[in-house]
């Protein structure tokens, strides 16, 4: 009898040999049947093996799913897994999400060094590379959709963090000292507990946040609609006429 993998699997189910209904897939990845021809719709997951009317998965799809559900867990997106990985169309062009992602860590020390340095990702203490911060390395894996590398993606991301993390700190030092001077219960110090300061202190750093975030988020998106089209066209040497009447890019 052999002893289930720490991710539910037996081991058995590493054998692409094995075969299975649907139903018996579904039962062994608990998943539905409707979520896994959900994900083969997306190109998620690779097309089973029909033997006449019946159609069977293996255990290169169970790894598929795992991996699936390995990233889910991490906080990533179906549409960000799909980026991360590439979609199937039935050949065997990727291996599971989790191997994907050590093995680029491990290939790219630099810019693992990068992320950790900005909290992007984490070390535990068994020396596994984490998510900490999914929003930001989905926002990266999204240039995918534009042709641009995973790596490429990651390094501007990592200059991006580096050139933005000076201007971030003045920035808050000006507008918290500027907001600090004209708040009330600040002057004359009138707390009367560590709560009523930290209270205060919460309060106002998430306010902070709040304003440089959404004041540079609208900077940019409008930066991005001017000036990227014209850097496209220098780029190819042609160019169109723009339409300034077009809705902003909502990009969350």
């Amino acid at each position: 009898m052999t002893a289930p993998l720490p991710s539910g699997v037996s081991p058995e189910l590493s054998d692409p040999g094995i075969r299975l209904t649907v139903e018996e897939f579904a039962h062994r990845v608990g998943m539905s049947a409707r979520n896994i021809r959900a994900h083969q719709a997306r190109g998620l997951l690779a097309q089973p093996t029909r033997i006449g009317r019946v159609a069977y998965y293996d255990g290169q799809h169970i790894r598929r799913i795992e991996a699936i559900k390995n990233l889910q867990r991490q906080g990533f997106n179906l549409v960000s897994i799909a980026s991360i990985l590439g979609v199937r169309d039935g050949s065997e062009q990727g291996e599971t999400c989790s191997a994907n992602l050590d093995r680029f860590w491990v290939d790219h020390p630099a810019l693992t060094n990068g992320l950790l340095r900005h909290g992007v990702l984490s070390r535990g203490n068994d020396g596994t590379v984490r998510t900490t911060r999914p929003r930001l390395l989905r926002a990266a894996f999204t240039l995918r959709r534009a042709g641009v590398a995973p790596s490429v993606a990651l390094q501007a991301l990592v200059e991006i963090l580096d050139h933005v993390q000076t201007q971030a700190d003045e920035l808050v030092h000006e507008v918290g000292l500027r907001l600090v001077t004209t708040l009330p219960s600040i002057e004359g110090a009138s707390f009367t507990s560590w709560e009523d300061l930290d209270r205060e202190t919460t309060a106002l750093t998430q306010g902070i946040t709040i304003l440089l975030a959404e004041a540079f988020q609208s900077t940019v998106e409008r930066s991005g609609q001017a000036r990227v089209p014209d850097l496209i066209a220098q780029h190819s040497g042609v160019s169109f006429p723009m339409d300034q009447s077009a809705a902003a890019i909502d990009v969350g």
